[in-house]
């Protein structure tokens, strides 16, 4: 396998499931909160706004850039001459 090839999986390894979890539990996050105001009789139920999507597509840029650092040191441990004695 290339190493362009490599670190595009390594990325989808990663960044799959980070979608996946957010978008999941800012959902659910989201109801839950809605059920609980709702049960407590307030007044107004409002939706979030556009900060909850900003912050949250920050710190998924953030873990993804953590991974993205991961890249290197993986092109470098993948060099024939380093797995050959592997």
């Amino acid at each position: 396998m290339t190493a362009s090839r490599l670190r595009a999986l390594v990325l989808l390894q990663a960044g799959a499931p980070l979608f996946v979890v957010a978008a999941f539990s800012a959902a659910l996050g989201i109801a839950i909160t809605q059920l609980i105001l709702r049960l407590a009789d307030a007044p107004d139920v409002p939706l979030p706004d556009a900060s909850l999507v900003l912050g949250l597509a920050v710190i998924l840029l953030a873990a993804l850039a953590v991974v993205a650092l991961m890249l290197p040191p993986l092109e470098r441990l993948t060099r024939p001459d380093s797995v050959r004695l592997e």
